[in-house]
């Protein structure tokens, strides 16, 4: 689902805007979101937001994903969540990638970087991820 000032875009390739986004996804063989600056007015946040997602029978759940950060006007990455029967969005440990030299991406051939974050204080759970 698309929320905010920005639209969330499948893409095989590069990004239409010069100087931005990797030139094809993690494996090189399929597709990848993607938001366009070009398309949203800062500061507003561009979301994606999941569906329910059970962490029933779970002991030790994470959510693992790729990320690519390359153009000049990137804020930074958030991963947020929210427990079933509550409308509060909460923050989990290790959920802002910050928008440095290190976390970001000099080129749009750099490859692909990886993020884990633990979510065994939600084992059990039914949540939605943002």
């Amino acid at each position: 689902m698309n929320s905010g000032a920005f639209a969330w875009m499948v893409k095989a390739s590069t990004t239409p805007s010069a100087a931005t986004g990797p030139i094809s996804d993690y494996s090189g063989k399929g597709n990848y979101l993607y938001t366009e600056g070009n398309f949203g007015t800062a500061p507003v946040s561009a979301q994606l937001v999941s569906e329910c997602v059970s962490l029933v029978g779970m002991t030790n759940p994470v959510i693992d994903f790729r990320y690519y950060m390359y153009g000049s006007d990137i804020g930074a990455l958030a991963v947020q969540i929210v427990p079933a029967g509550s409308n509060s969005w909460l923050n989990v440990n290790g959920n802002l990638i910050a928008n440095t030299s290190a976390n970001n991406h000099s080129d749009a051939k750099s490859a692909w970087k990886y993020w884990s974050i633990n979510l065994s204080n939600y084992a059990g759970q039914v949540i939605k991820f943002r």
